[in-house]
């Protein structure tokens, strides 16, 4: 009796660590209910002078190449 209680928590415990890490990896690996940049700047945003700045920012494209 209490070898079947130990492993089915041991079971449990490793299919909610499955779930957990699946989460994350969601989360940080992919575009999983991820929003664009297309929010509208706020003045209570601590990067607010920044974010101006780079929108405003003259951007040039560089391409390289490798010798391979």
């Amino acid at each position: 009796m209490k070898k079947k209680i130990i492993l089915s928590s041991l079971a449990l415990a490793g299919l909610g660590w499955l779930a957990v890490s699946d989460y994350f990896f969601k989360y940080a690996m992919t575009t999983y209910k991820k929003k664009l940049e297309s929010k509208k700047l706020s003045g209570r945003d601590a990067l607010y002078r920044d974010k101006i700045w780079f929108k405003e920012f003259e951007k040039t494209r560089m391409d390289f190449k490798s010798r391979s």
